[in-house]
């Protein structure tokens, strides 16, 4: 018999099988749902160990193709009549796993920030990487869509089939959060030593995986194996974030070529997502976008500087306003210095020095907080400077009143039978009307310079949020966090609401935007981009003129028109974002005119909402604190009780004759007129500075019945606390103990922000008071004896 057609049919059956069983497991999705996750996955014929990164692979009896994909706890794996043929188990740091869900012959499914695509051999095919950690997973309507959750706000994303070149339809911007950006390098990380060369065999997306792939191949005397590997990973699309900490380990394990490529890959995509070198990057974010300044500071540490250049030129280039850059710059070119190298050291310093413009008072990032200190230090030399004053005509006053309240039993006991008479003989109602002009000036002095320092520490509190620091205002993240900000309806608060719509996409909503701060040359550029977007150059041309005719030096607008510019960001948007018009960001001065506006804003809050404030300040009483709005309160309550002072007309000694004809009564007036000179009853006693110990120690006591007293005392008072400040903050640097008293202010409370404490002016402004002080007491001592003659 001939077999040869049986076995044909035989064998056509049983392809037809397999096909209907490839389609059906094609048709069908199997949900689930786990925990978090690590990274390893293989061909397996053998039990898979559940144990976080590791994997046992096994030997497939058949095909290896997977007819089934399930998930069982936090072990992902293929499935062909019952068996596994291939798994991979997530360590718990790796995130929340969503689905899987099964598509077109693709198996999706999130873990943490990430959404990977696997073919049915348990090949990686696709790594999308998203803004926030997965929340669900959608493929009804034939795409496929990943739902990210931030904590207050969603994004839906959808994806790319792997075979029409991965990535996502909306442009994705990332939380600055290491546990999203670098999600791939912890994935990589999870894996044990052992199972690396089969772990990149299966995920050759995993750029780090092809690191350790490529160093082993090295040490084992693979030179052209390595070589591909790198080839391999260099090839590979990756986010910024990745790109710039692979550069690190690319540069730390001797191959500085692929380092200098990673970095402008990440220059490249980091401008293809919306961020710009114009916008402000926190400490925080630098370390969510593979830290380099961390690995410049071990470059500049280690003493390569030819290296640490490369990444300083990165960070010049893409983050140049970033927190701590300024420090950097300054001590590579101190690095260069010492080379010699002057020119190149010069060049170094003069680009730090430009980052200042723009912000407050040219003093760079650090402005706020210097003017925070300031006013603070400033602050407590008017409030000594205040209790001193009052001290002091307490203690001029005191011979008088003593005289005065005889008659009426004594300063203590007049209180009780004569309260009237009492309140009005007060110390400082013989201060002369300069005196009270003092105290009165001390006071108001001391309200605007709390007002000044809660308004820089409220506005350098608002300019360091997250939102505005992390190098682009687009997202869904950074809208959130702009929504949480107190702005107002300025123009600057209108162009940043423009811009961070415009980079999230939504053109109509930009353009509205803009057009409310249409006075702000800044938002007429960006009309002009919208509308070159649009394709209308002419209309664009003539808002970019308009733009830089009302402001000259605005970069963007010259640029849009052609000009050859060197402003910051050119250089990144011409060589990243080609033919693209610039966008013009807000600098820091429009940042905080967008945030708090002026220092009178402290006090319109307080007008606004003062129950709301004391309540507050209830609050922190409670727990033991000292609110800065009380302070502000207290110093507005004591320079309204000086203007009532002042307003009051200055009460005259007089010794009546009842207080004559009482012995002690006469006794303290006479010894008032021995005191001050004047022996004759009923005028006011005559007070000679010359003849006061006090006024000769204390520069300015004795003088404050002209104004130009009180400024002596405020500047010896400011310039003793300047000394012991800079006395503190040089033993601190040394790690020394602070002495007694000055152990007693907190370690967080000296303004270390202020240059030139250290120095030798504040001992060289007390002693010039001190001079001036006695030279002034002298001529008024012997003007008095001239008179007297």
């Amino acid at each position: 018999m001939n077999w040869k057609p049986i076995r044909r049919a035989g064998r056509g059956l049983w392809l037809a099988g397999l096909l209907l069983a490839a389609a059906a497991a094609q048709a069908q999705t199997a949900p689930g749902q786990g925990a978090a996750g690590d990274g390893s996955a293989q061909q397996q014929a053998l039990p898979t160990s559940t144990a976080a990164g590791t994997v046992t692979p096994r030997t497939p009896e058949r095909s290896g193709l997977a007819a089934e994909v399930t998930l069982r706890g936090r072990e992902l794996a293929g499935l062909q009549r019952g068996e596994v043929v291939w798994s991979q188990t997530f360590a718990p740091e790796l995130g929340a796993l969503r689905g899987p869900l099964r598509q077109g012959g693709v198996t999706y499914l999130g873990a943490g920030p990430a959404v990977l695509a696997y073919d049915e051999a348990g090949r990686v095919l696709a790594r999308y990487d998203l803004s926030a950690p997965v929340l669900t997973l959608d493929g009804s309507g034939g795409l496929v869509r990943a739902t990210v959750s931030g904590g207050d706000y969603r994004e839906t994303f959808t994806l790319i089939a792997p075979e029409n070149g991965a990535g996502t339809q909306e442009r994705v911007v990332f939380a600055p959060d290491p546990a999203v950006t670098l999600w791939a390098m912890q994935a990589g990380d999870a894996v044990p030593e052992e199972r690396v060369a089969q772990r990149w065999a299966s995920d050759p997306l995993n750029p780090f995986l092809g690191l350790r792939a490529a160093q082993q191949a090295r040490a084992a005397g693979q030179a052209e194996q390595a070589a591909a590997h790198l080839q391999t990973l260099m090839a590979s699309a990756q986010p910024f974030p990745v790109w710039v900490r692979l550069a690190a380990r690319l540069d730390a394990a001797g191959y500085p070529e692929q380092a200098d490529h990673a970095l402008e890959l990440a220059r490249a995509d980091a401008a293809a997502r919306g961020y710009d070198p114009a916008i402000r990057v926190s400490r925080a974010a630098l370390a969510a976008y593979g830290n380099p300044t961390g690995y410049i500071e071990t470059l500049l540490a280690q003493g390569q500087l030819n290296r640490a250049e490369v990444w300083l030129r990165h960070l010049r280039a893409m983050h140049p306003r970033a927190e701590g850059s300024e420090a950097l710059y300054l001590r590579y070119a101190a690095l260069l210095e010492s080379q010699d190298r002057t020119g190149e050291a010069s060049e170094w310093r003069g680009f730090a020095a430009s980052l200042r413009e723009g912000t407050l008072y040219h003093q760079g990032p650090a402005g706020l907080a210097r003017l925070r200190d300031a006013s603070g230090l400033l602050s407590l030399a008017l409030a000594l400077s205040l209790l001193l004053a009052v001290l002091a005509l307490f203690r001029r006053g005191r011979a008088v009143q003593r005289a005065e309240l005889s008659p009426y039993g004594g300063r203590w006991r007049a209180w009780r039978e004569w309260p009237l008479e009492r309140a009005g003989r007060t110390s400082l109602h013989y201060a002369g009307t300069g005196e009270r002009l003092v105290l009165l000036g001390l006071s108001a002095a001391l309200t605007v310079s709390l007002s000044g320092g809660l308004w820089a520490s409220r506005t350098a509190e608002l300019l360091d949020t997250p939102a505005l620091n992390t190098g682009t205002y687009g997202g869904a993240w950074a809208e959130t966090g702009l929504a949480r900000l107190p702005l107002g309806s300025s123009p600057e608060a209108a162009l940043l609401r423009g811009l961070s719509t415009q980079l999230s996409g939504d053109l109509s909503a930009a353009r509205v935007r803009y057009q409310a701060a249409r006075s702000l040359p800044c938002a007429r550029n960006n009309l002009g981009v919208i509308a070159a977007l649009r394709g209308d150059r002419p209309g664009a041309d003539s808002l970019f003129r308009a733009a830089l005719a009302a402001q000259p030096g605005l970069g963007a607008a010259a640029y849009n028109l052609g000009f050859p510019v060197l402003t910051l960001g050119s250089e990144f948007q011409e060589r990243y974002r080609t033919g693209e018009p610039r966008l013009c960001y807000p600098d820091d001065r429009s940042l905080i005119r967008a945030l708090s506006g002026d220092v009178s804003g402290i006090w319109r809050a307080q007008l606004h909402d003062p129950a709301g404030q004391l309540r507050l300040i209830a609050a922190e009483a409670r727990r033991g604190r000292l609110h800065p709005w009380a302070l502000l309160w207290l110093a507005e309550g004591l320079t309204l009780a000086a203007l009532l002072l002042a307003l009051l007309p200055p009460r005259r000694a007089t010794v009546s004759a009842v207080s004559l004809e009482d012995t002690d009564g006469a006794k303290s007036a006479a010894r008032a007129s021995r005191w001050s000179g004047d022996s004759l009853p009923g005028r006011p006693p005559a007070y000679l500075p010359d003849r006061d110990l006090l006024a000769w120690v204390l520069p300015g006591s004795g003088l404050l019945e002209w104004v130009w007293g009180g400024l002596l005392l405020l500047g010896f008072v400011a310039a003793a606390l300047a000394w012991a400040a800079g006395y503190a903050l040089s033993l601190r640097a040394a790690s020394a103990a602070l002495p007694w008293p000055l152990s007693l202010w907190p370690a967080t409370g000296w303004p270390d922000s202020l240059p030139g404490l250290t120095s030798p002016w504040p001992l060289a402004v007390m002693a010039s008071s001190w001079l001036l002080n006695a030279a002034c007491l002298w001529a008024l001592g012997r003007r008095q004896a001239r008179q007297q003659l």
